[in-house]
């Protein structure tokens, strides 16, 4: 994920998807195309993109051994944060991993 400013129309669906966490419980890429709107499995990349804007801002819980996407609301969500944090850190781990071959293979 690159670092570009949100363009309007961006924010604006950010925006749009963020109420819809803020009402719903547990939603889906599905749900968030079918709110805005688009293709679904087609434009799966720009809903995953809306969700990984809204997370840089917001708690949002994503863990693999649950369906769809939460905002975080309540206390009672503080063990599902725990998980996700648990599980980007395993995911960065691994990720950091990976730059090792490269980085030698640069430096040879």
């Amino acid at each position: 994920m690159n670092n570009k400013p949100k363009t309007d129309l961006l924010k604006e669906r950010c925006d749009t998807v963020t109420k819809f966490f803020q009402e719903q419980n547990y939603v889906t890429k599905k749900d968030i195309a079918a709110l805005l709107n688009w293709e679904y499995p087609k434009r799966e990349r720009s809903v995953r993109d809306i969700i990984a804007n809204i997370a840089k801002e917001l708690p949002i819980i994503a863990t693999s051994d649950a369906t769809g996407y939460k905002l975080a609301k309540t206390p009672e969500d503080k063990e599902l944060v725990k998980h996700t944090l648990h599980e980007l850190g395993k995911r960065v781990s691994e990720l950091n991993m990976r730059l090792t071959p490269l980085e030698s293979f640069l430096l040879s």
